[in-house]
């Protein structure tokens, strides 16, 4: 039954198997089998799909016991060329899915116990795409990105987590809106993936929040009057995210931790709300000539 589905149905199998409707044991040594099979072949794809599906669907604990049942050595061994950050891009520029089925199995490996690998697998990776970025614009990779920043990053255990995103805090790119757009995201994921207490217990976090909300804001203001939409949207993006950090603030009990994170970017925000109410001066009066 098993064999049957995976081949012709993944989707279904990964939904029966996520609500334990499946012989699970058959189905993980039949996953094992399929990812150690050529990887043009329909086993080998249909595996992935599986497994891709399961990851969204089912609950951690059975995330988990996929993860170290299949994802053994001999098959990240095999595995490991395949995915490597070079194919994430390739794939990506040719086939989106199989880059997001890459992703997927950095998710399963560091829930089997590869973080340390799928840390710098994704260094690695951001270090490819920065170096895109200083030539393309960031909406032709920004799906990607984000699939970096709220899948596997937002994954990585804290002790590996906090270097990689420390790196990406510094990043400066020779084009100010795709920086802008980059520490955005990263900003957005660091707010919505962790814990609250995760989050504000972590000085190197609240650190990289600091400064992420500022550089933001410093471009921004710089952009406003070049794109007006691009402005305000960006400001809202801000605001949704100092009240998120509020909100967190009250439920942790960390109001100290809020205090300082108002009182150390203060005067970008200001200089940015500044800027933002020129410009709607300079569009009344414009108006009003009319």
């Amino acid at each position: 039954m098993s064999s049957t589905l995976l081949y012709s149905n993944p989707w279904e199998l990964a939904w029966r198997c996520s609500r334990s409707k499946c012989d699970l044991e058959e189905t993980l040594s039949l996953l094992k089998k399929s990812l150690l099979m050529n990887n043009g072949s329909r086993e080998y794809f249909s595996a992935l799909e599986f497994l891709r599906f399961f990851k969204s669907d089912a609950p951690i604990d059975k995330q988990v016991l996929v993860s170290r049942k299949v994802f053994t050595q001999d098959v990240v061994r095999k595995l490991l060329d395949k995915i490597e950050p070079e194919n994430v891009v390739t794939s990506y520029k040719e086939n989106p899915y199989i880059s997001m089925d890459i992703m997927t199995i950095w998710e399963y490996l560091i829930l089997a116990g590869y973080s340390k690998l799928v840390k710098h697998m994704i260094e690695s990776l951001m270090e490819i795409i920065e170096e895109l970025l200083e030539k393309e614009e960031y909406s032709v990779y920004r799906d990607l990105v984000r699939g970096v920043f709220f899948g596997p990053l937002a994954m990585l255990p804290e002790k590996y987590a906090v270097e990689t995103i420390s790196k990406i805090v510094k990043t400066v790119l020779p084009n100010k809106l795709n920086t802008l757009y980059y520490k955005l995201d990263l900003l957005l994921m660091l707010v919505t993936s962790y814990s609250p207490k995760t989050l504000l217990g972590n000085r190197e976090y609240v650190e990289d929040i600091i400064k992420l909300v500022n550089d933001v804001a410093s471009i921004n203001s710089e952009i406003v009057y070049k794109d007006p939409d691009i402005g305000y949207s960006i400001a809202n993006e801000i605001g949704l995210v100092m009240n998120k950090l509020n909100q967190l603030c009250y439920e942790t009990g960390k109001i100290d931790v809020c205090r300082e994170i108002k009182e150390r970017t203060k005067n970008v925000l200001e200089e940015m709300y500044k800027h933002l109410g020129s410009l709607v001066n300079l569009l009344l009066e414009n108006l009003s000539k009319k």
